[in-house]
């Protein structure tokens, strides 16, 4: 009787704690700093125009400026028609929109650290019948870009690390490697010199 009884304590606390070990490995911590989704936002855009532009920048002084209106921390403020220091506009021929497109959706035109600052001074908006439909705010200073739409090929590199107050509950701060690589940033230097934009650093040598 009593070893009847034990075995059945023992087989519950062995449930009890499978269960348990169960639970705690479907229940993923929380990560700060992932997208809920991400998609390629070229397969399906739709535009007829794409023009490109220096952002906080006086071309005819040949002075830059730090005003960085127009857009937030995640770009979802920026527009194009409402943003007053726009210069040096371009109109981008199918050719160059085509080899814009291919050079963000290229993975290897990322993977590198960035810092920790916004400097655009060069922006590019699609545009559908003068409606904006998608924009890339590009920092060459601080070695990334922002887009209205997260670009996937931005997003395959990563670390994740736990911080403050974060460590006791799990929770995970996720950091993309979303710097240009030196191919990458060449590619687009080389894109706002042949535009000849005004304010445009020279492709590094490799």
């Amino acid at each position: 009787m009593f070893r009847k009884k034990f075995l059945h304590l023992l087989l519950s606390t062995l449930m009890l704690c499978c269960g348990s070990l169960l639970y705690a490995q479907g229940k993923q911590p929380a990560i700060i700093g992932k997208p809920d989704t991400l998609f390629d936002p070229f397969e399906h855009l739709t535009f007829n125009r794409v023009v490109a532009y220096n952002f906080n920048y006086d071309s005819a002084q040949n002075k830059r400026l730090h005003s960085e209106e127009g857009f937030n921390d995640t770009l979802g403020g920026f527009s194009f028609y409402k943003t007053r220091n726009k210069s040096s506009l371009r109109i981008l021929d199918s050719a160059t929109i085509q080899q814009l497109i291919v050079t963000l959706q290229d993975t290897s035109t990322f993977g590198n650290t960035y810092g920790d600052c916004f400097f655009p001074r060069m922006g590019i908006t699609f545009l559908q019948n003068q409606k904006e439909v998608f924009s890339v705010l590009i920092c060459f200073e601080c070695n990334f870009l922002e887009s209205s739409i997260i670009l996937p090929a931005s997003r395959q590199r990563w670390y994740e690390f736990e911080a403050g107050d974060f460590s006791e509950t799990g929770t995970k701060v996720r950091r993309y490697y979303k710097g240009f690589s030196a191919t990458g940033k060449n590619k687009l230097l080389k894109l706002c010199n042949d535009l000849n934009m005004g304010f445009c650093a020279e492709p590094k040598k490799q």
